[in-house]
């Protein structure tokens, strides 16, 4: 097995995803995690986690950009979902000077790049109050809790990879 390294070790960046080789408490050994854009697992900076060990699985600097084929390049099936989807009424963009733009004519150029423009992403994020009762704002979950014997808030933010 790999041998392990803290995380301030690996150097790790926001978007690593680490595997656990050792845990100190609060990791489980063979779980992946993914540092958060504040570069932070559990909401904890690296440098608090100096016990646990891990492995780098993959850098966020690894990640290939959304890579362009030319309307000529493309399959009849790739063409085919483009049409279709702008006849659905989707929106269309094109590759032009390095970056994803809104398409504004109505036909196709065989050298430019096409695609249906991506849907937004939209992260979910709640708090949790005693364990059971979930809130959409931090102000409901701490009202909550100031009505409990023990209280706790657990917050909770979607991670999409």
């Amino acid at each position: 097995m790999t041998e392990g390294r803290t995380l301030k070790e690996l150097n790790v960046q926001p978007g690593d995803v680490v595997e656990c080789i050792k845990s100190g408490s609060d990791f489980v050994v063979g779980k992946e995690y993914r540092l958060d854009d504040r570069n932070c697992i559990h909401g904890c900076p690296v440098s608090y986690y100096n016990v646990s060990l891990f492995r780098i699985v993959s850098r966020a600097s690894d990640a290939k950009p959304d890579t362009p084929v030319l309307w000529k390049d493309m399959s009849d099936a790739q063409v085919g979902a483009l049409v279709k989807a702008q006849m659905a009424g989707k929106d269309i963009q094109v590759w032009v000077n390095a970056r994803w733009i809104e398409k504004m004519h109505g036909g196709w150029i065989k050298d430019y790049a096409y695609r249906i423009k991506p849907a937004p992403v939209v992260l979910r994020e709640f708090w949790i109050v005693g364990g059971c009762e979930a809130y959409d704002s931090l102000q409901e979950a701490q009202d909550a809790c100031s009505k409990l014997m023990w209280p706790s808030i657990i917050h909770v933010r979607e991670v999409l990879s």
